[in-house]
């Protein structure tokens, strides 16, 4: 039987995630406090990190150490590969990006991209037409916040190509 534990900052806001499901339980949680992580990260079986992207790193040192699995919406810090032949070593995965973005709307634009090249085409509207559901929005966030911006793109924009240097 599985069991969810729910940590915020805000007590209610976890009640409120849970909503007042059984196998739910709210607990205050401060991730910049190790001794409130570890008391509720050493009984999981399963971490799911949607913590601020710099401390996905420190939750996962109390995972690797208590043998605990780790997925995070976030991508791959230098810190988190680091853990990686020791998540290894002792049976765990330790899953990134797998959050809306990025994560889900990846997957999702390149299931729409691949249906689009087997009929021989490739149309950015029908991206946008799986992700407008999504309410996921095809901007980057500020670059402070997402690192994708700063290694730049090109793309193709009424037949001319673009590109757009990273900082």
């Amino acid at each position: 039987m599985w069991n969810v534990t729910v940590g915020d900052i805000s007590v209610e806001t976890a009640k409120m995630k849970i909503g007042g499901h059984p196998r739910g339980k709210a607990v205050y949680f401060d991730c910049y406090d190790d001794t409130i992580m570890e008391r509720y990260i050493k009984d999981a079986d399963i971490v799911i990190s949607l913590l601020p992207p710099g401390m996905h790193a420190a939750a996962a040192k109390i995972a690797l150490k208590y043998n605990a699995h780790v997925v995070t919406a976030s991508y791959a810090s230098q810190e988190m590969m680091d853990m990686h032949e020791e998540a290894k070593e002792k049976g765990l995965t330790f899953l990134n990006e797998l959050g809306a973005d990025p994560g889900i709307d990846h997957m999702n634009g390149m299931r729409s991209i691949d249906k689009i090249r087997k009929k021989g085409g490739w149309h950015l509207h029908h991206i946008v037409e799986v992700w407008w559901p999504l309410r996921v929005s095809l901007w980057m966030l500020e670059i402070g916040l997402h690192p994708g911006p700063m290694s730049g793109c090109q793309y193709v924009l009424c037949l001319t190509e673009m590109d757009c240097l990273g900082s």
